[in-house]
């Protein structure tokens, strides 16, 4: 019998595994970009994919799933090495597939956390990080905002 707290389970794994691939990426990131200033952003946002990849382990194993037993196939949805490669010379295009991705990831824990009744912990987890990623997401955007009045001023 399938019941919600299965399912939520699986959707958790579902972003855990997410999670891990973008934790990848942004550290391989990290190591291509030519700007210094970017390559700390990329390794942050790595650390923090990490630490949020432990705590949703934390929160998956408290629904009474092991993590590691979930059989759940996830569509990948990380930049293939291929891609990466492909781009690792352009910062700004590296920088605009990451926003692209993480807006993504913010309709998904959105989608979640109102398609599901699940514990506190678990939606306060899932808050707590869509807040983090919306907050970078709004940094990015005001810096690009003031890069630009200051081009158009030049």
């Amino acid at each position: 019998m399938y019941t919600p707290i299965i399912e939520l389970a699986e959707r958790l794994h579902g972003i855990l595994q997410y999670n891990r691939d973008a934790e990848k990426s942004f550290a391989f990131a990290s190591k291509k970009c030519y700007s210094n200033e970017l390559a700390v952003y990329f390794e942050g946002m790595s650390r923090q994919r990490k630490y949020f990849a432990e705590e949703l382990k934390l929160t998956i194993d408290s629904l009474g799933h092991n993590f590691k037993s979930l059989e759940h196939s996830t569509n990948n949805k990380s930049i293939s090495k291929h891609h990466e490669n492909k781009i690792a010379d352009k910062d700004e295009v590296m920088l605009q597939e990451s926003i692209l991705r993480e807006k993504a990831v913010v309709k998904e824990y959105e989608s979640l956390l109102t398609d599901f009744i699940m514990p506190k912990p678990t939606a306060i987890t899932l808050r707590n990080q869509m807040l983090k990623i919306e907050t970078n997401l709004a940094l990015i955007k005001s810096l690009s905002d003031l890069k630009k009045k200051m081009l158009e001023s030049l």
